[in-house]
């Protein structure tokens, strides 16, 4: 069984094709000492778990950057996860804690939260969405969050990730329906990825337009 650590090198790894706008370090000496001895030092740079984006605001941001799973339902031609030979999964407390234990440490600021689609996907986010909610509830996090919604995933499960996250997105995979049969044969261009594409941009305007009207 897989320790923390080591999941975080799993999904930290399977996961750094998820596009962020971010930059990548390959120093890692510091890596093995996030779950040991780090009164000495704050912040670090890692190959897998934590990746740099940059704000809008010009600001670079740690992020701890992993999948929440990389058991996956489909087989896409282009998905690093697929020739992983280990399939882990955090759960939502466990990712919850651990992102807190690395906050505390210095050494992230924010969270960028995919995965793959193991049972459904709207499984699968209803347990990324737990882990947002303790972070948020329980842990009271209340810094940056990008959520990266699901191919296929319910309207309302969209709706509340949108209202746990500072910054919401869905993978294109494909510029056309012919294209993406042909590098992902079970998804469906305009139901998976077009459809929640405009359900996400809906929401989005809708839950800014009343997080406005609050501040009037």
């Amino acid at each position: 069984m897989p320790n923390t650590l080591e999941k975080i090198r799993i999904l930290g790894a399977n996961s750094k094709y998820d596009i962020c706008a971010s930059t990548a370090s390959s120093r890692t000496d510091k890596y093995p000492k996030l779950f040991g001895n780090s009164k000495n030092w704050v912040g670090a740079t890692a190959s897998a778990g934590i990746c740099h984006s940059y704000t809008p605001d010009g600001r670079c941001m740690s992020l701890f950057k992993t999948l929440y799973t990389n058991k996956c339902l489909y087989d896409c031609k282009y998905c690093f996860s697929q020739n992983c030979k280990h399939r882990v999964s955090f759960t939502p407390e466990e990712y919850a804690r651990t992102f807190m234990k690395l906050y505390s440490m210095n050494v992230v600021e924010g969270v960028f939260i995919s995965s793959g689609v193991c049972g459904s996907a709207d499984e699968t986010t209803e347990e990324m969405l737990e882990a947002i909610r303790l972070l948020r509830f329980k842990y009271n996090f209340q810094g940056y969050v990008h959520f990266k919604i699901l191919p296929g995933v319910s309207q309302y499960l969209i709706k509340e990730a949108i209202c746990l996250s500072d910054r919401i997105s869905i993978n294109s995979e494909a510029s056309t329906k012919g294209y993406l049969s042909e590098i992902a044969s079970q998804k469906d261009f305009k139901n998976d990825i077009e459809m929640r594409q405009r359900w996400l941009k809906y929401h989005r305007i809708r839950h800014n337009e009343e997080a406005m009207k609050e501040l009037k």
